[in-house]
């Protein structure tokens, strides 16, 4: 069976032998504090969107990464936040065929019934642009919510 995580299907999908070889080589820009920034941006919407905290209150509280959240990582999130109010966070997409599975996790999912419009949110902090266009990943996790929510 082929088991992949959604994050490796941009390699996958263009070069099919890569399932082969080790895996993936971090960017060069990726350092563990500038994983550790963002792993602790994506708790703190988590914390908001939950109610545990406000915006206001999560400043200087400290992620499970042991990154203090600052006010620049909280406005980062204002429109992102207000975006995904009336949505979820942390979405399992997860979806399978005959022999194959991948494995996603949206950051935010959004689905609008009128219309049937769906919003798939990507958080990204820091000063890398990733591109929506022919995003697999992103694709992935429309079709595991497609696949996860037949009714809507």
């Amino acid at each position: 069976m082929l088991s992949v995580i959604a994050t490796d299907l941009p390699r996958l999908i263009p070069c099919n032998g890569s399932r082969l070889m080790g895996a993936s080589v971090p960017p060069v820009d990726a350092t563990d504090a500038t994983k550790d920034e963002g792993n602790a941006v994506h708790w703190l919407v988590a914390q908001i969107h939950a109610g545990k905290f406000t915006a206001e209150t999560i400043v200087g509280k400290k992620s499970p990464e042991g990154i203090f959240i600052t006010n620049e990582m909280v406005e980062h999130t204002d429109e992102y936040r207000s975006a995904f109010a009336d949505g979820a966070v942390e979405v399992d997409t997860s979806h399978a065929g005959n022999g194959w599975n991948v494995r996603g996790r949206a950051d935010a999912i959004k689905y609008v019934p009128a219309g049937g419009h769906l919003t798939i949110g990507e958080l990204k902090y820091g000063w890398r642009i990733v591109e929506p266009e022919m995003n697999w990943m992103l694709i992935s996790h429309v079709a595991g919510f497609i696949a996860n929510n037949p009714d809507k």
